[in-house]
């Protein structure tokens, strides 16, 4: 007997469900991990037990700055703050597209569009890392108040 026709095979339909069952899953992860940044109730670990600003320091505020629509504050607070949002939101987008496509999150490395969104990711992080360490330096009105 064929495996694909024996009775412990699954109809496509059957693994199309369960692949955007389980992408609908990634998506609600990715939304209640961002739920506290949206709410404005998420505090900074690092700057809570050393008192130091972290890579990522003054982001939430800069958000913040800018939904008010106060673009030269908001910059000042943290000018990459829109790029990390924009890889975080492609690298959400791709691994909920990789779930679905191609039955896990962790599947975006075997698709071009994945691995252009952990690219992305990668570039503005070490970028993110790079302003940092240039803030704490003294640069760019650094460093942040926490």
């Amino acid at each position: 007997m064929n495996s694909s026709t024996g009775p412990a095979a699954e109809p496509p339909n059957a693994r199309r469900g369960g692949a955007l069952r389980a992408a609908a899953l990634v998506a609600s992860a990715w939304g209640i991990a961002a739920l506290p940044y949206v709410l404005g109730a998420a505090r900074c670990p690092t700057a809570q037990l050393f008192h130091v600003p972290c890579p990522g320091c003054g982001m939430t505020r800069a958000f913040h700055l800018l939904a008010e629509g106060a673009l030269g504050p908001s910059l000042a607070m943290h000018a990459l703050a829109v790029p990390t949002a924009l890889c975080q939101a492609a690298l959400a987008v791709a691994t909920v597209a990789a779930t679905a496509r191609l039955g896990a999150p962790w599947a975006l490395l075997r698709a071009r569009w994945g691995r252009a969104a952990v690219a992305f990711a990668a570039v503005v992080l070490v970028a993110d890392l790079v302003y940092w360490i240039a803030r704490a330096l003294g640069a760019f009105g650094g460093p942040v108040p926490v």
